[in-house]
């Protein structure tokens, strides 16, 4: 909903692009159950701080890997199919997994959301399978890394001189507002 606020009131101000960071990406074994508990322990405290919805009864199931990889890779698909899209299906996406329980790890599962989003689904597999796509996917965790990034949500505010990092981790819009109204005011543009 945050983000939802900002393209709303600042689109037309800026560009605004997502770029993924890579909360789990590549892990190859499967979720331990002191690993489930802390996971959860975690999205209850993002559903009491955000109102985010979560489904908590079924989530993760024994034996499943939670890898973010696909779901991140989905992601930069959809953004170079449908640039303006891109947002809109993180979102889905997020919707399928903590709320719909959904298995975001399966190319199927990610083709579905892709076709919901208006993403012929031919398109979108052959996008989600290409090595360039898997390239652009590690691009981005390796820029998001750079910018000091390893927690999410995380926004920067980028121009001529050096990103700014406007927030790492949740905030509020009625925080973030002014601080963008603020960097719009100084922002240097080339």
């Amino acid at each position: 909903p945050v983000m939802d606020e900002i393209r709303r009131d600042f689109s037309e101000s800026m560009d605004i692009q997502l770029i993924v960071g890579g909360l789990r990406p590549g892990t190859k074994e499967p979720l331990t159950a002191e690993w489930r508990d802390l996971v959860l322990h975690h999205w209850h405290e993002v559903n009491k701080m955000t109102g985010q919805p979560f489904q908590f009864d079924f989530a993760m199931p024994k034996g499943w890997r939670y890898d973010t990889e696909p779901a991140d890779r989905a992601a930069v698909s959809v953004r170079q199919l449908q640039p303006e899209s891109a947002i809109d299906f993180l979102e889905a996406v997020q919707e399928a997994f903590y709320v719909e329980n959904r298995d975001v790890t399966d190319e199927g599962v990610l083709a579905d959301l892709a076709e919901e989003a208006g993403v012929p689904r031919f398109e979108f597999s052959e996008k989600f399978n290409a090595d360039q796509t898997k390239w652009s996917t590690q691009s981005d965790f390796a820029r998001a890394r750079s910018y000091g990034i390893s927690g999410f949500p995380s926004i920067i505010l980028e121009d001529a001189r050096e990103p700014i990092l406007l927030t790492f981790g949740y905030q509020t819009y009625d925080v973030l507002r002014p601080r963008i109204e603020q960097w719009l005011g100084e922002a240097v543009f080339e």
